[in-house]
């Protein structure tokens, strides 16, 4: 009697994880999703910045990062023996895994830090606004993801729990 008690907690336990981990990777698709949202307000943000603002990039990048997610952006400007593209691109390469950044959205990230502060006004900003472009494409398709994967990542977890259990069982 107590051995089946035991097998039968062990079993609620055991779909409950499923379950609880299936959530947590749904969870990651709208903290991508979250991310891509702050960045292209901070790439607005920093157009207009820009456009208002004779600051040196340093200076911009600071003023425009104004959610949590893009304090990671935020360069280093005492670190004067480095190059902007150089500190930007160290600190995409250290974006907490919690971001849920895909490699093409990193990749997409480096490209865009390493030409920024390079060239006039309107060059930066037609930069910006192409980038712009890029990343809403890159939102539009965390946005289809969450739409097919994130109810099956639930399920898939409950239902993986409840098969386990019922081979337990």
């Amino acid at each position: 009697m107590n051995f089946l008690i035991l097998k039968i907690l062990g079993s609620l336990l055991l779909v409950s994880a499923c379950f609880v981990t299936g959530c947590i990777k749904s969870k990651a698709l709208y903290r991508r999703r979250e991310f891509l949202e702050n960045l292209l307000v901070f790439i607005s943000l920093l157009e207009t910045n820009l456009r208002f603002s004779g600051s040196d990039i340093f200076t911009l990048i600071s003023a425009s990062a104004n959610s949590d997610d893009m304090r990671y952006l935020i360069v280093d400007s005492s670190q004067t023996d480095k190059a902007f593209s150089e500190l930007w691109n160290a600190n995409v390469s250290e974006l907490p895994n919690s971001l849920a950044l895909k490699g093409e959205d990193k990749k997409l990230l480096t490209d865009f830090g390493s030409e920024l502060g390079k060239s006039d006004l309107e060059g930066q900003i037609k930069h910006l606004q192409l980038y712009q472009s890029m990343f809403q494409r890159q939102l539009l398709s965390a946005q289809n993801e969450i739409a097919k994967k994130s109810k099956l990542y639930k399920i898939m977890g409950l239902f993986v729990g409840v098969s386990v259990a019922l081979v337990m069982i």
